[in-house]
């Protein structure tokens, strides 16, 4: 069973509380970072997988901790350049940059934040409709753009 976001919030306060003195050469301390409101990372077939926990320094966010469904931290994050939202881009910014990617007879559907494959690997995804049914995936995020037929899993995901 998933945990509350309230609690992978706790989790990942916890965690910040014992990095507070680390001062990293890039990023500098997060001796006075808070922890912000948890995201919710969906796998590729809809369901909750775990939280991502931006972690706020000053006005933006400096960093992720990525809690998993049990409570257990799969990673702590530091970025090296402080963003407005934890995903990089926003689900708005998703949505713009995929409609370029559209053609005649086709439309967006619902927008996800998702990882493909293991955790770590986030994503928007936006589907694409044609006929109302999803036919394709775009993914988004600041890396870039890919996209592959709606429903294609990765070979690890299949199993």
């Amino acid at each position: 069973m998933l945990l509350s976001g309230d609690a992978a919030a706790e989790i990942a306060q916890r965690e910040l509380a014992g990095l507070s003195q680390v001062r990293d050469p890039v990023t500098g301390s997060w001796e006075h970072a808070s922890c912000g409101q948890p995201l919710l990372v969906r796998d590729l077939r809809k369901a909750p997988s775990y939280w991502l926990v931006p972690v706020i320094s000053g006005d933006k966010v400096a960093g992720a901790v990525r809690v998993m469904g049990e409570g257990g931290v799969a990673a702590i994050e530091r970025y090296r350049q402080p963003t407005e939202v934890v995903t990089g881009i926003d689900a708005a910014e998703a949505r713009r940059r995929a409609a370029e990617r559209i053609a005649p007879g086709e439309a967006l559907g619902e927008s996800l934040f998702v990882h493909d494959g293991p955790p770590g690997r986030e994503a928007w995804l936006v589907a694409v409709l044609h006929d109302k049914r999803a036919v394709r995936w775009i993914f988004l995020n600041t890396g870039g753009v890919f996209e592959r037929p709606a429903g294609t899993l990765r070979s690890a995901e299949k199993e």
